[in-house]
């Protein structure tokens, strides 16, 4: 029964492939790699022992590292504004 209503269901609607775009930084520095895997071990020790110190932990690692990529892609958000604008010319002068 199920696979009739999913075939019908094909056949009259069409299939679409999903894809799920994970917006993440492709570029960083050193220190919110640092982070991250700071983060990483966190979550796995928290996982594993699940105390409250540990739960705590994670969370404050969590939000440390989304204030880091949040400042390096403003950063790198910044600088790409700044080389993309036009020159401005010091000596443009009318003759």
């Amino acid at each position: 029964m199920k696979n009739i209503l999913q075939k019908t269901a094909e056949e009259s609607l069409g299939k679409t492939k999903v894809t799920h775009k994970r917006r993440c930084l492709k570029i960083w520095d050193n220190e919110i790699k640092e982070v991250i895997e700071e983060k990483k071990i966190a979550y796995r020790r928290q996982l594993n022992i699940r105390s409250i110190q540990d739960k705590t932990n994670y969370k404050q690692l969590s939000v440390k590292q989304v204030k880091k990529r949040f400042s390096w892609e403003k950063f790198v958000s910044q600088m790409e504004y700044d080389f993309g604008k036009p020159k401005e010319t010091q000596n443009s002068a009318t003759f």
